[in-house]
This record gives C-alpha cells, structure tokens and sequence, in this order.
C-alpha cells in the first residue's frame, strides 16, 4: 500500500479560470500539474518502496532480488578438448566442425525454449572412413539433460565431411560445453 501512496500524481484541474461565454473555449482552460502527494499518516514510519522486479518478478526468473543483466541472454558454445585416434590433425577437424558451429547452436537453442537454464556438456563420438565422411556417429557421455538436443547435434556431427586422412580411419571424441549465458 506504501508504494500506490507515495506515488507522484498528476492533479488536474477542470475549473474554468474564467467562466467562458462558449463552451468550446473550457478545454482550452485545463491546467495540469506534477505534485508528489503523500497521503501516508504522519504516525506511520516511511519504508522504503522497493523496486519493481523484487514486487513483480524479472527476467531473471527470480522473484526477488536485483537483476544485473540488461537484454537477452546470449548462449555460450565451447569446446572442449579434442581428442583424436588416426592420421588427420586435429586442427583440420576442428575446423570442419567450426564452420558447423551454427548448426550445433541451433539444436542448443531449441532446448533452452523448454528450459532457459539448460547447460552441460555434449560429447559426441564419430569415425571418419577412409573417403573423409563420417561412417559412425554417437553420443559419447554427454551430461546435458534434454536427449533430443544430444540427438540433433549428434545428428550434425552425422552430417559433417572431412579431408581423407592418410592411412586409414580417424576415430574422435568432440566436446561441447553449452552455458546458457548470462
């Protein structure tokens, strides 16, 4: 109730300042004025008004206290450490899988719509055959907690073409920690 009390209020006058022989001149005679009214009784100690988000909420997800982010939350996507068994540098397929990063992005995306704190890490496994596509692709223990956006990078990674290695197969394991920012 302290905070509607304490609240500036614009008051209006209607009265005429003199009373107008046409009507149509009273709207040309309204007067409005900025004046903080206190209407609290003199006996009631002030509190302090608190600030919208701690009465309404914010866009922090929290009910109370203050929310130090200003705008959207932009997704973090890091990678992890590459680990790679077979003759093609790990730089080369790091770069491969860079120039998908959107895509892995977007599967990410599509999980924090359900759950805005989605975060963890998806680790993917894959082999790539002796033509530089990936002939075997899973998911490598990955602790993120929504399976389908496991399954739709893991999906990418399926998609992915690479350089022929020299000598044969090149097994991977590929993490990425997602964060969903903040």
């Amino acid at each position: 109730m302290d905070a509607i009390a304490s609240a500036p209020v614009a008051i209006v006058d209607t009265t005429p300042i003199d009373a107008p022989d046409d009507v149509s001149d009273a709207a040309d005679d309204v007067v409005v004025s900025d004046a903080s009214v206190d209407v609290t009784e003199a006996s009631s100690p002030r509190t302090p008004t608190p600030p919208p988000s701690e009465v309404f909420g914010n866009e922090c997800g929290g009910a109370r206290g203050p929310c130090i982010r200003h705008g959207p939350r932009i997704p973090q996507l890091r990678q992890g450490t590459t680990q790679v068994n077979g003759r093609l540098a790990p730089e080369v397929i790091q770069r491969v899988v860079r120039q998908q990063q959107s895509r892995v992005l977007a599967c990410y995306k599509l999980g924090l719509q359900n759950n805005p704190s989605l975060q963890g890490r998806v680790t993917t496994k894959f082999v790539i055959d002796r033509e530089g596509a990936v002939s075997l692709v899973a998911d490598g223990g990955s602790d993120l907690p929504d399976q389908a956006v496991i399954q739709c990078v893991v999906r990418v990674f399926g998609s992915l073409r690479f350089p022929k290695p020299d000598g044969g197969i090149v097994t991977v394991v590929y993490p990425w920690i997602f964060n969903p920012g903040d």
